[in-house]
């Protein structure tokens, strides 16, 4: 008796016997018991609309404009995949690290975390095949994250625009 007792709680633990067909009634709502799949989540959404490769096209350092010429030359990429992230340039090592978003934050934030470095605040927006990444680089670390999508003097933040490639 006592085996039979494990086995069925070790089913009803791992999911067993779980209701999973769709409901009976169209346009009724599911019982209890059914498995509903979860709607995608707003950060899921974003790192899914992140995943690939983007170039820097354009970048404002401390409220300055970084002229055309200066960021072509550069050849700065960033590559997402899952929640890590990969900036690759020709004249230096790759710098992998990882990324968390907070989607439901206004404007959306990004923390990346790379190794031997304290965590970069920055706040982003996806409009297509066009990324824009604002990030904090004050020297102060309780600088927070940037206040908007825009380059500013103090605290000193860079603004990134990045094209999917």
């Amino acid at each position: 008796m006592t085996r039979l007792l494990c086995v069925c709680v070790l089913a009803f633990a791992s999911g067993c016997g779980k209701r999973t067909s769709a409901p009976t009634s169209v346009g009724q709502p599911p019982s209890p018991t059914e498995q509903v799949p979860a709607p995608q989540s707003k950060v899921d959404a974003d790192a899914e609309k992140l995943n690939g490769t983007w170039r820097v096209t354009a970048i404002t350092a401390a409220g300055e404009p970084v002229p055309k010429e200066k960021v072509d030359a550069i050849q700065l990429e960033w590559t997402f995949e899952g929640n890590r992230v990969t900036t690759k340039r020709p004249d230096r090592p790759a710098g992998p690290g990882t990324f968390v978003l907070d989607a439901s934050a206004a404007p959306k934030r990004m923390t990346i975390s790379k190794p031997g470095t304290p965590p970069i605040k920055a706040v982003y927006e996806i409009d297509g095949t066009k990324l824009r990444l604002c990030l904090s680089v004050d020297d102060n670390p309780n600088a927070g994250f940037p206040a908007g999508l825009a380059s500013t003097s103090a605290p000193k933040t860079d603004l990134l625009t990045l094209e999917r490639r």
